[in-house]
């Protein structure tokens, strides 16, 4: 593959990345630490040979990678299958791209590429917190600058049922206090109100008038101002739940991140016989298809709905000796 041949592929790339950032689609938070992983793993497929000596062309060398991620799923040269998996799926969308933007000229091995199916791997059930556990988080986060600002994270996140992303997104201006609710800005640039609760109201008043922050501010900031990140909160919550997990054991063995608010926000509202499309409009899902899953991982619904049941009729099973038995254990 000539030098020639790769600066053109890296302006089709860049250029790609640049629609997806200026609005014609919105990319995911992690499109571009994807696209530094795929050119990583595109070099590794280019360092030792000179393919353009066996005959592969551009095309060929984006069906060897995608083939690569496809098998390192199973066999074993990735430990982290979402990361093939969010790859392959960049992978995807950029051939679909390039389709449109190329034309009858794209290479046919690039059209291969969407020919392979997608990775099968099994769901675990959706994890979440029940209110028990979700109020020891609260308590354990302390009273200083940094438990303040940890407790008013965590309780919107189980407030709103948001995503981390988005609350972290949050700055000043997007508040309506005098309303009782937010503003989040959601994936596919959607906005949705979300109320909020008297307690979480009240808290949210003392964090403005102790920080004197300005409209254009992160709501939730690190000590140096700036906004936390997502690597940052997750760690912060780990520190709160080695504390709480000294009143309440069963946080010790689960793995837990700041997403799980948002699975324990959807199963409080779907025991509380909330109806799912309802669930999904709080939650910002793109279908109430989503939603479902937290039916199935509902195990309280399910014993309200094997309670309506009658249980069959059966016999009671009681052990008896047959009279040869009798016969001999007399006998001894």
């Amino acid at each position: 593959m000539t030098k020639a041949a790769v600066a053109r592929s890296l302006r089709i790339e860049r250029s790609y990345v640049t629609i997806l950032i200026n609005g014609k689609r919105t990319p995911h938070i992690r499109t571009l630490e994807t696209m530094r992983e795929f050119e990583m793993g595109r070099g590794e497929i280019c360092k030792g040979g000179n393919y353009g000596k066996i005959g592969l062309g551009h095309g060929d060398l984006f069906f060897l990678l995608f083939l690569s991620l496809f098998l390192a799923r199973d066999g074993g040269m990735r430990k982290n299958g979402v990361i093939c998996e969010r790859t392959a799926v960049f992978i995807r969308s950029f051939v679909h791209y390039l389709s449109h933007w190329l034309g009858p000229v794209l290479p046919p091995a690039l059209l291969r590429i969407l020919g392979i199916p997608s990775k099968r791997h099994s769901q675990r059930l959706i994890g979440f917190l029940n209110r028990q556990e979700v109020e020891a988080i609260l308590a354990a986060t302390g009273e200083t600058w940094t438990g303040q600002r940890d407790h008013l994270l965590f309780l919107l996140l189980y407030n709103t049922g948001a995503r981390i992303s988005e609350i972290l997104s949050l700055k000043v201006s997007n508040l309506a206090i005098a309303e009782q609710h937010i503003e989040l800005l959601g994936k596919g640039r959607k906005h949705r109100r979300v109320p909020l609760w008297p307690q979480t109201q009240k808290r949210l008043r003392t964090w403005l008038k102790n920080n004197h922050f300005a409209p254009d501010a992160p709501l939730l900031p690190n000590r140096f101002g700036q906004r936390l990140t997502r690597a940052g909160a997750a760690y912060q919550l780990q520190k709160v739940i080695n504390r709480a997990s000294t009143e309440m054991p069963s946080l010790k063995t689960r793995h837990i991140s700041p997403h799980s608010f948002r699975h324990s926000t959807a199963m409080a509202l779907l025991e509380a016989n909330v109806p799912t499309d309802v669930i999904a409009l709080y939650l910002g899902h793109e279908s109430p298809q989503t939603t479902h899953l937290y039916v199935e991982a509902s195990l309280q619904l399910k014993k309200q709905a094997l309670a309506k049941v009658e249980p069959p009729k059966t016999k009671r099973c009681r052990f008896r000796l047959a009279e040869a038995d009798l016969l001999f254990l007399e006998n001894l």
